[in-house]
């Protein structure tokens, strides 16, 4: 969908669900959704990245690096799917977006982006 608020609209909830933030499993698609809509504003292609169940919802690239963005709706941000991305091909650099606030770096090359700050991607990456 090319707006969460549309896409929002389809699900047909209770405005008082959507009030106290309580989407259930939907959150995940809204979080996914609203980063897709900042990526594609910043023109980064939308590829994606799947090998069994595990699945990495966007792959960026920047100056020749191949960088995986992991998207988490909530505030538990084990990501299965990013560790089997980075074991397999050990990227210098990895982004997980989540509810938490910005940390910088959660380990060697995982950086911690909320949700929100999607649109400066970008320049972040800059600094890294």
């Amino acid at each position: 969908m090319f707006d969460v608020g549309i896409l929002n609209a389809f699900t047909d909830l209770d405005r008082r669900i959507i009030q106290s933030f309580d989407f259930g499993t939907f959150k995940g698609y809204l979080a996914e959704n609203f980063v897709a809509q900042e990526l594609h504003a910043l023109e980064v292609p939308l590829l994606s990245w799947q090998e069994g169940t595990a699945q990495i919802e966007f792959i960026m690239s920047d100056q020749g690096r191949v960088i995986p963005v992991e998207v988490k709706s909530g505030r538990n941000t084990k990501a299965k799917s990013l560790m089997s991305f980075k074991k397999k091909y050990k990227p210098a650099l990895s982004i997980k977006q989540s509810l938490l606030p910005f940390t910088g770096r959660l380990d060697d090359s995982t950086l911690n982006v909320p949700i929100y700050a999607a649109y400066a991607l970008r320049s972040l990456l800059e600094s890294y």
